[in-house]
């Protein structure tokens, strides 16, 4: 991007435009495709001033423009309806988009600025993000900002208008990403591993015999533990049991009318 020259920019569209900034889509003399973003708004002048990178970036008025790379191609619902990939497909462009954006090297503000699915590209080698971020949107400026909002967008690809039967049902690994993704990624090599790991077929719904071998399988698992508290239950239970029968028995006894006392060997007539 160090080759970027301004004044050849033309802009071929713009996406949206508020009071804190604009977005545009331009083109430079050598028909190259870049992502215009011009910040109003002071707070993300400075994020974007602080930011780590060469990004090509100049003053325009009041603003602060900031060139960053960009895509083509269908959208995520597009995509979807012209296609219905299969798991092993969604799972390639998902691994694909977390390259592209280590690829790109951009900040990781514009990464979670812009980590949304109206900003994912199918491209035809893989997927990859408009940098369309918007700054009214809240967003987690952070790495760990920029992660979780790439995992949400590859649990979307991974999960929306999957394909399935009723027998069919999400693999563990899967339902693992879609968890972490709410719950929070802290670095890229986390969300890769767990791409990486995702199964390129979804999971047939278990036979009856498949059910019991793992209910057997998880009784004989806890039968050890279980017969050990049992025994300790009964055993419990056995000494309270003679307790409260020797303490009715006391009781008995003491209330129990012993008879008249004989006097002597005498005899009444």
């Amino acid at each position: 991007m160090s080759g970027v020259v301004w004044d050849d920019l033309h802009i071929v569209c713009r996406m949206w435009n508020t009071p804190a900034g604009r977005a545009e889509l331009c083109r430079d003399g050598a028909d190259n495709q870049w992502t215009r973003l011009v910040f109003h708004n002071p707070t993300w002048q400075r994020q974007a001033l602080t930011c780590p990178g060469t990004l090509p970036m100049r003053t325009e008025g009041t603003g602060l423009a900031v060139l960053l790379p960009s895509c083509c191609g269908p959208s995520l619902e597009q995509w979807l309806e012209r296609y219905s990939p299969t798991l092993e497909e969604r799972r390639e462009k998902a691994i694909a988009l977390v390259e592209q954006v280590l690829e790109d090297g951009v900040p990781f503000w514009a990464v979670a600025l812009s980590a949304r699915p109206e900003n994912l590209c199918i491209t035809g080698t893989g997927a990859a993000l408009h940098y369309l971020g918007n700054p009214r949107l809240q967003a987690d400026p952070s790495l760990a900002g920029a992660v979780c909002g790439v995992a949400r967008l590859c649990r979307d690809l991974m999960t929306k208008d999957l394909p399935r039967t009723p027998r069919q049902h999400n693999p563990p690994e899967l339902e693992l990403l879609c968890r972490r993704a709410e719950e929070g990624y802290q670095t890229w090599d986390q969300l890769y591993e767990d791409l990486k790991a995702l199964p390129t077929e979804l999971t047939p719904a278990q036979t009856p015999k498949q059910l019991l071998n793992r209910l057997l399988s998880g009784l004989k698992r806890w039968a050890g533990p279980a017969l050990r508290v049992a025994a300790v239950v009964l055993a419990i239970a056995a000494v309270l049991s003679l307790a409260i029968a020797w303490r009715a028995w006391i009781q008995a006894r003491d209330r129990a009318w012993p008879g008249m006392t004989p006097l002597g060997t005498e005899q009444l007539n």
